[in-house]
């Protein structure tokens, strides 16, 4: 009877589907861009996936033109305060995005207490542009948050971080940043380690490469995690994005090769920490 039990408990693992959080860029959750790339990965992986609305957006506000209600949600989900944490053995005090943390904790709590159809040791996060913020907290939440395996940006914005000190830098230099490499690096810790993978344009005006370098410190340092850069030349903002061809604004232009190099080094990337 127990060995019975255990299979019938193997057999329930086998059938809970990885779930992955998508956070989204200034134009809010109810982005069709967001809801097309949920329905591709549903497709192709067989997954859960999960819009993460970070700034309160049921109606779709964030398309007004009328910024002001967007900006105040921004500017509260963005705000840095310094709060007590007890994920080590000392309670301490940490500077951070809280309000952001608490969405998204929130949200990873719902994704493995409240459906039971869903894998909880077997998660990701995708973030575009202002969804960086997102990837980056939650690279940094590891202690913990169990189950993620890995966590991706696209030109995503990464300002206001804070800065690794210099000390830890050197002692941490690494020459593992590739440039047009569509094709991750497989570790022997894949299974256990965080994978994360910043897809950044080298033209892009809004995503500073200090700002990509202290991200990628920070997640390796703070998440422990391994990070990996795929650097574009001559990509703008919101490169993956074939809406970004009507942008009358110069700081953004869809980029095929990039769509499609950081799309397939995704894809290859979930399929072997999820799959």
């Amino acid at each position: 009877k127990e060995r019975n039990n255990n299979n019938k408990e193997k057999q329930q693992e086998r059938q809970r589907l990885p779930a992955i959080l998508l956070f989204h860029t200034g134009a809010g959750p109810q982005d069709i861009f967001l809801r097309w790339k949920a329905d591709v990965l549903v497709r192709e992986l067989n997954c859960v996936v999960l819009i993460v609305d970070i700034i309160g957006d049921a109606d779709g506000y964030a398309w007004s033109d009328n910024r002001e209600r967007y900006n105040a949600a921004r500017d509260n989900i963005l705000s840095v305060t310094s709060e007590s944490s007890d994920q080590t053995a000392a309670t301490t005090t940490v500077l951070a995005r809280w309000n952001l943390r608490r969405a998204i904790g929130a949200a990873i709590h719902h994704i493995k207490e409240d459906l039971d159809f869903v894998n909880g040791d077997k998660l990701a996060g995708m973030g575009w542009c202002m969804g960086g913020h997102p990837i980056l907290e939650l690279g940094q939440m590891m202690n913990g948050i169990s189950g993620v395996r890995a966590l991706i940006s696209y030109h995503g914005v990464f300002d206001g971080v804070v800065v690794c000190d210099e000390d830890d830098d050197a002692a941490a230099a690494s020459d593992d940043t590739s440039r047009d490499n569509p094709t991750p690096t497989t570790t022997a810790a894949a299974t256990t380690t965080t994978q994360v993978l910043i897809c950044n344009g080298v033209d892009d005006p809004f995503v500073q490469q200090k700002h990509v370098e202290n991200a990628k410190q920070l997640l390796e340092r703070k998440g422990g995690c391994h990070v990996r850069v795929l650097n574009f030349d001559k990509v703008k903002h919101g490169f993956s994005n074939p809406a970004q061809d009507f942008n009358p604004s110069d700081a953004f232009a869809f980029n095929e090769d990039a769509a499609t190099k950081s799309w397939d080094a995704a894809i290859q990337l979930l399929k072997e920490t999820l799959l």
